[in-house]
Formats: C-alpha cells, sequence, structure tokens
C-alpha cells in the first residue's frame, strides 16, 4: 500500500480506503471485512456517522488497532450525533469529519472543537467540489471522481493552490463503469495488470497524482483485499491512460 500527504491536514494516508456503505448484514462478517482492509493496508475508513451498524463493526474492527487507523466520518456536522459515534468507537476523537455540503456552516465548530482533528466537506459532484475549495474552510474535499465522470481539472487546480486535500469516491461510479462504452473501457485495462474492474477504476483514479486517496466500499473481506490491490499497480501508464481515455472519446 502507498500513502499520499492529504493537503494541509498533513496526514499521510492510505491512498486506498475502505467505505462502509456496503458491508455484509452480519455483524461479524462486517467487521471481519474492515480487518482484512485493514491489514491489506486501508487504514482509511470513512463511514456515515448515522450508520450505526457501520459504527459497531468499526469499533469491533479497529480494536488494539486504533493508533494506525484514520477515521473519516461523513454527516450532518451534529455534535451530539458526534459524540455518540465516538462513546460507540470507544474513542475520544475522530480524525477527519466531511459535513455534507449543505452544511458548511458546521465547519468552524467542528474544527475548532476536541473531537476531530479535521474537517472539510462531502460533496455530490464536481461543482460542489470546486465551491467547497474556493469556500476556504474545508482542509479536505471528497466527491465522486471516476472513469465516466466530467473533466475534473478546475477540481485538482483549485485544490494544489489552497492545499487542500482530495478524496475520490465511488470509483465504479455506482455501477455505471460496467454499462455501455465505459464498461469497455474498464474490461481493456483487465488485460494488463488490474484483475477485476474495481482495481482497474481505483488504478484509473490514483493515476492522477494530485488525488490522495479513493474510498472503495466492500462486500467481502476478499474483496477489500482485492480492491486494496490496485495499490499495487497504480500508476497506470500514461500510454494506457491515454488509450483508455480514446474509447470514452
Amino acid at each position: 500500500m502507498q500513502y499520499r500527504r492529504l493537503g494541509r491536514s498533513e496526514l499521510m494516508v492510505a491512498e486506498v480506503g475502505a467505505g462502509t456503505g456496503s458491508l455484509p448484514a452480519e455483524s461479524e462478517a462486517a467487521a471481519e471485512t474492515l480487518r482484512a482492509a485493514i491489514d491489506a493496508g486501508c487504514t482509511l475508513i470513512e463511514f456515515a456517522i448515522d450508520d450505526g451498524a457501520a459504527t459497531a463493526a468499526i469499533a469491533e474492527a479497529i480494536e488494539r488497532r486504533r493508533p494506525h487507523v484514520l477515521l473519516v466520518a461523513t454527516g450532518s456536522g451534529d455534535i451530539a450525533q458526534l459524540e455518540a459515534a465516538l462513546e460507540q468507537l470507544a474513542v475520544t476523537s475522530i480524525d477527519l469529519y466531511l459535513v455534507d455540503a449543505g452544511n458548511v456552516a458546521a465547519l468552524p465548530a467542528l474544527r475548532d472543537g476536541e473531537l476531530t482533528r479535521f474537517a472539510g466537506v462531502a460533496a455530490t459532484d464536481a461543482e460542489q467540489a470546486l465551491a467547497a475549495i474556493e469556500g476556504g474552510e474545508a482542509d479536505v474535499v471528497q466527491w465522486p471522481y471516476h472513469l465516466a465522470g466530467p473533466d475534473a481539472e478546475a477540481v485538482f487546480a483549485a485544490a494544489a493552490i489552497a492545499d487542500v486535500g482530495l478524496i475520490g469516491c465511488s470509483p465504479l461510479a455506482g455501477g455505471e463503469l460496467l454499462r455501455g462504452a465505459a464498461a469497455d473501457a474498464v474490461a481493456s485495462m483487465i488485460a494488463g495488470a488490474p484483475r477485476t474492474p474495481a482495481q482497474a477504476a481505483i488504478a484509473w483514479a490514483l493515476s492522477e497524482p494530485r488525488l490522495a486517496a479513493v474510498v472503495v466500499a466492500s462486500r467481502s473481506a476478499e474483496q477489500a483485499s482485492e480492491n486494496a490491490e490496485a495499490s499495487d499497480v497504480a500508476p497506470l501508464p500514461e500510454p494506457e491512460l491515454e488509450r483508455v481515455a480514446g474509447l470514452l472519446g
């Protein structure tokens, strides 16, 4: 697993992070999936602050491993909700809280408090991400970044100037990269080093050096380990990136 600097936070983060949106429903299987991700080097774990099942799985998975794990919560910025999650996690603080784009007013209180080290914005698209960066309050911005998305150069350029850390999510675009021309482009990459569509999509995203990490949700321990392996094949060679871009027109 490779590590990258997360903007002005100065945190060094695993370039493949573990999301919790697709964890197995059974609690032990969920914890085992997260443990597999951590063991594979995915030490950045992202979770929705109001997802009690995910929080419970994280608490079990990080037992005796907290110093080696970066906890990233997403939500509205409600302090009481954060306090409840911290109690369930049996920790005194998290590393990063990403508020929804409509709740940026909560950023100063989060940053000035003692419950999170850094605060940022979880955007739903590149336009929101750019607005969050230009707003000046966010240490980190996360948004869906994938092969089928719009050109994100404006986001990367603004983040570089402001020294804002960038995290990509939804590398398979909610399944969109498994259909149509995008699916053909992803499938063509599997003939090389990546072995799965997810690995190919993650490696493509990580080929952008200005991106600090990609958060990937896994449904099983095996899938978590496979997703982490994308770090071993990224970045993809420039000719390969150009070839894939040509397939998408």
